[in-house]
């Protein structure tokens, strides 16, 4: 039997190292950015981490599959993308992207917005208006009015396309629970609201003048032809899948071709703003695919998950149980199954209430000390074949940017780490610990800006009488842990994942 933790721990679960009771923790390091899916020496996350574990194989980032297929000149040629210009050069020749504007590269790169541009324009587009939504979460506050100002330069150097509003990211592509932003920006998308006399870079200097930031940049229309008309195409590029469905879904209200499921339909009922709003008819696309659900044309389509060690597990007829607190619960549920919802047989969860993931010491320990009870008590009971967690509580520390709860948060994950650990080996079950981070980062004293450290370990904690033989491979991996936990509870890996480490 055996139980995966997946814990968060910058310190490298040094009681396990300094007790012996592992020969791989130090020399198996996984989860390199080029190994996962993400840009090359870009700092990690526990989102791409745990999809990379769950399914045993490197899951490229929407944003570095986008720039393979340019790099290699396959977007260009894009006959999905080719069709949405040729629509739009036969129709009204009117084109609006809308999108994040960022260089963050975590969830997207502006790069993919000039090469938009460029073949817009060799398509014979005639009209484009930029619809910039500055970032200011995974870049920096005033890197919004960069990009834009160099934006700007870019459509009056090629004398194609204009920006045509600007707005903060924040409750327009992110899950914030009020309707109040993302009203005032469909307001000033689809009725002109807002209009400002003045360029998009100067508007935004003037906001930051008034003290706003590129988060919560009040919404406003910088050119008046920029207002959504009848018959426009409308493009979303440059934004997360998981954060972005209240604009898709506002926006799919405006397309007729679109049409409205039972669950659209809840959906629609909430936005009661958008009966407020005179909504021109358009034709929407995206970039990638933002609702599974929808049939709106996708440029670049999501890659296949053949399968994951979570419906591995289920069809051999294992019994697993995933528990996490609230802040990780996605993690678990959905991303560890492929960032699917797919029904699993024998397969249970529970969600530890965390208080909504606030950042207090108090709060962060005691979820973690929960989960721990829940996970000891499962074992102990011999019930599940395979008990898996998050433990949130060093990942959530990061977050603040404080060096001393960063600290004292490692120290806490190590001390829940020796308690499942020992009822683990009571119990007869193997752990297997590792970090979600495609590379660890950390908070240097005195510094606010998280910074890349070193790659993540990964230790096996074997119960009293069980040997582990490390493989020996040419290179290690998150990729490796799938196979390793259903070897270890007696499963075939599925074809597609990579070898086990034992």
């Amino acid at each position: 039997m055996s139980s995966v933790l997946n814990g968060q721990s910058n310190l490298g679960a040094p009681h396990l190292q300094k007790n012996g009771k592992s020969e791989m923790a130090e020399e198996q390091k996984t989860g390199k950015t080029c190994l996962v899916g993400l840009p090359e020496g870009k700092p990690g996350n526990a989102g791409i981490g745990t999809l990379v574990i769950g399914t045993g194989k490197r899951q490229y980032r929407n944003v570095v599959r986008i720039s393979q297929q340019i790099d290699n000149g396959f977007f260009e040629k894009n006959e999905v993308l080719s069709k949405i210009f040729s629509e739009v050069t036969g129709s009204n020749n009117r084109i609006h992207f809308v999108g994040c504007i960022t260089d963050s590269q975590e969830e997207a790169d502006i790069k993919h917005l000039y090469k938009l541009l460029e073949c817009a324009k060799a398509a014979g587009v005639r009209e484009a208006y930029i619809h910039c939504i500055l970032d200011g979460e995974d870049a920096p506050n005033g890197k919004g009015l960069e990009l834009t100002k160099d934006l700007e330069e870019w459509t009056v150097e090629n004398d194609f396309a204009v920006v045509g509003s600007v707005a903060g990211k924040k409750g327009i592509l992110d899950s914030t629970d009020t309707l109040v932003t993302m009203e005032k920006y469909m307001k000033v998308l689809l009725a002109g609201d807002n209009l400002t006399n003045v360029t998009a870079s100067d508007y935004i200097q003037l906001r930051y003048d008034q003290l706003e930031e590129d988060l919560t940049l009040t919404p406003a229309l910088v050119n008046a032809d920029a207002q959504i008309q009848d018959n426009d195409h409308v493009f979303i590029f440059n934004v997360r899948t998981g954060t972005s469905a209240l604009l898709m879904h506002c926006l799919m209200m405006c397309d007729a071709a679109v049409e409205e499921t039972e669950e659209l339909k809840k959906i629609n009922a909430q936005l009661g703003f958008m009966k407020q709003i005179a909504k021109p008819s358009i034709h929407l696309a995206s970039l990638v695919q933002y609702d599974e659900a929808s049939s709106l044309p996708v440029v670049v389509p999501p890659a296949a998950i053949e399968s994951t060690f979570v419906k591995v597990l289920s069809e051999s007829g294992k019994k697993q149980l995933r528990v996490a607190e609230e802040s990780r619960f996605t993690h678990v549920k959905f991303l560890l199954n492929g960032a699917g919802d797919a029904e699993t047989k024998n397969d249970d969860f529970v969600m530890i209430n965390d208080k909504q993931g606030m950042k207090s010491r108090t709060t962060l320990v005691v979820g973690m000390d929960a989960t721990a009870k829940m996970m000891v008590n499962a074992m102990k009971s011999g019930y599940y074949d395979q008990v898996t967690t998050i433990l949130a509580g060093a990942g959530t520390a990061c977050s603040t940017f404080s060096y001393e709860l960063v600290v004292d948060m490692c120290k806490e994950v190590d001390r829940v780490l020796k308690t499942i650990c020992e009822a683990a080996k009571e119990s007869g079950y193997t752990v297997v610990a590792v970090g979600t981070h495609a590379e660890a980062t950390h908070v240097r004293e005195n510094e606010e800006e998280p910074v890349v450290c070193n790659n993540v370990p990964c230790v096996i904690v074997p119960p009293e009488g069980v040997k582990y033989e490390r493989q020996a491979l040419d290179e290690y991996s998150l990729e490796n842990v799938a196979a390793t936990c259903l070897k270890i509870v007696g499963c075939q890996p599925a074809e597609h994942m990579q070898a086990a480490l034992v």
